[in-house]
């Protein structure tokens, strides 16, 4: 404060009118000199404009009962449109409320119908997966058997080859020597 004083005496000086109205203390040009620490011509014309603002607001007449009896009318119409105001928007925000949880109820039971049917939908996929991956198994399996017998069937039909190519030879040998044979004997006819 003592800064504003040294800048603005003036502005102290109202500072302090209304730090002692505030504390309920009397505004005189003495306690705003003190309060402010400023010089008593700045004081005391703080303290009259002070005195001059709350008595203009101080000076006015009580409300003549007929002025208040009108009011309290006016006032008890103006708080019964109020509350049937009040009682509108309350009814209408209720009604608003109980269109937003209808709505509400209708998406969980919708999302659950959904999240019920995916789960059928899955387990049906689960199932037909098991089934496929069965199918798959048994026929890996059909074709391992094939192979085998495919194998089975090459090395038979080498081995055939082979002991074919050996009765082939050995007919060969037989020809050769059942020839040989009828040329050593004699004709005897």
């Amino acid at each position: 404060m003592a800064d504003q004083t040294q800048k603005d005496p003036r502005v102290a000086a109202v500072a302090a009118a209304e730090a002692l109205a505030a504390k309920g203390e009397p505004v005189t040009a003495r306690s705003v000199r003190e309060a402010a620490g400023v010089q008593m011509a700045v004081a005391a014309e703080v303290a009259r404009e002070w005195k001059a603002r709350t008595a203009a607001t101080v000076a006015v007449p009580p409300v003549p009962e007929v002025v208040a009896a009108r009011l309290a009318g006016v006032w008890a119409e103006a708080v019964q449109a109020a509350r049937v105001e009040h009682e509108h928007a309350v009814e209408g925000w209720r009604a608003q409320v109980e269109q937003v949880e209808i709505e509400r109820d209708e998406a969980i039971s919708a999302a659950d119908e959904l999240a019920a049917a995916g789960q059928r939908d899955a387990a049906q996929a689960a199932t037909q997966l098991a089934a496929i991956q069965e199918q798959l198994t048994q026929q890996q399996a059909a074709v391992e058997t094939l192979r085998h017998d495919l194998e089975t069937a090459h090395t038979e039909r080498a081995q055939a080859r082979e002991d074919a190519a050996g009765a082939r030879g050995e007919a060969t040998v037989l020809r050769e020597e059942v020839t040989r044979l009828r040329n050593e004997i004699p004709d005897s006819k």
